[in-house]
């Protein structure tokens, strides 16, 4: 109500929920560096893939977190990631 978008930070490692994409008023959701660094192995590659259309489905951005090398940034890509974020792009 205030104009502030809110970001998910670290998705998918911890205690983050799939029930917090949908119960929050989230902008963004920032999928957690441990599953950006294995990528881009098919079984990393298909769990972002479905973060990514689960996010767009409910109208949330993404965002791929801990980007190192070109192969991740890739993959994000390839998976519909809006956003990268990481050493690859800049310290």
């Amino acid at each position: 109500a205030a104009g502030v978008p809110l970001s998910l930070d670290d998705f998918g490692e911890g205690l983050s929920s799939l029930s917090a994409l949908r119960l929050l008023p989230l902008a963004e959701v920032k999928i957690d560096r441990g599953l950006v660094a294995p990528l881009p192995a098919a079984d990393a590659t298909a769990v972002i893939a479905a973060v990514c259309s689960l996010a767009r489905a409910l109208g949330v951005r993404v965002v791929g977190e801990g980007v190192e090398n070109e192969a991740q940034a890739a993959a994000l890509w390839a998976c519909g990631c809006d956003g990268l974020q990481g050493y690859l792009l800049g310290r």
